[in-house]
């Protein structure tokens, strides 16, 4: 291929040794025989997915579209460490996320949850929205009266549930 900033923006197409095929643009680019490219896939709902080729598994690679204007990006060089890290952070942060769907449940808990996760760390157990750090349960329906706990945390979210199912109209 060609040098880092002549190809970052390019549309291409890659068929790789495992046989995959990936169509996207050209985020970075690593012209060493051991390098990488980091390639954008724009999805559908307007979010981007990036997934990194390793140069060596590229079988074939087809230019769809040039760039519209010239880029000449300045890449800071990243060791192997700081994408592993920066790869475990994500996986926290979905991991996270995963934890508060629970499809088993109403799209009243749902909508409960998210609003409490907003300042509380929360878990869900079974049907029940749990808050550890002030050791409060949620029992469905997810009423004021069912939240029960230690403290002065209960009033609290007995208030913040009230006033959430009230703006959602769940009264």
């Amino acid at each position: 291929m060609a040098e880092q900033g002549s190809v970052v923006k390019v549309e291409i197409k890659i068929d790789d040794a495992k046989p995959r095929e990936y169509t996207g643009t050209v985020f970075f680019y690593d012209p060493a025989e051991d390098g990488r490219l980091i390639l954008e896939m724009k999805e559908a709902h307007g979010r981007s997915t990036y997934i990194v080729v390793n140069n060596r598994s590229i079988i074939s690679l087809t230019e769809l579209q040039k760039p519209k204007e010239a880029c000449n990006p300045v890449v800071v060089p990243a060791t192997s460490e700081e994408i592993a890290a920066r790869m475990q952070e994500s996986m926290a942060i979905l991991a996270k996320r995963k934890a508060m769907v629970n499809v088993d449940v109403t799209e009243e808990g749902r909508a409960i949850m998210v609003a409490l996760s907003k300042t509380y760390e929360c878990v869900w157990d079974g049907d029940s929205i749990l808050v550890p750090e002030v050791h409060v349960r949620i029992k469905a329906p997810y009423r004021p009266d069912d939240v029960t706990g230690e403290g002065n945390a209960v009033s609290r979210l007995r208030m913040v549930v009230g006033r959430t199912r009230e703006q959602l109209n769940l009264e």
